[in-house]
């Protein structure tokens, strides 16, 4: 086997292994929108005054890390909630 053979056997690997890993990537992100979504809902379902969007809350905390967007809108909804029920 020449060493021409050998690069090329290497690289047909590696391209196999670039798209393993993107597959496992988007199957990742997949996931991480699916449990953000699942938490989202849960916070909806039994409501703030049990699931406050507080630092400290480990669903918040994940929620800031992956979706600071919906956390930022999650915390916005808390925060006029409280003023409503002072």
């Amino acid at each position: 086997m020449s060493q021409q053979d050998i690069i090329n056997g290497l690289l047909e690997e590696i391209s196999e292994n670039e798209k393993n890993i993107n597959i496992l990537r988007r199957q990742r992100n997949e996931s991480e929108s699916d449990l953000l979504e699942a938490l989202i809902h849960t916070v909806e379902y039994v409501g703030m005054e049990t699931l406050p969007p507080v630092d400290g809350w480990s669903w918040y905390d994940a929620l800031k890390k992956y979706d600071p967007e919906a956390a930022h809108h999650m915390r916005y909804q808390y925060l006029e909630y409280k003023e409503r029920n002072k």
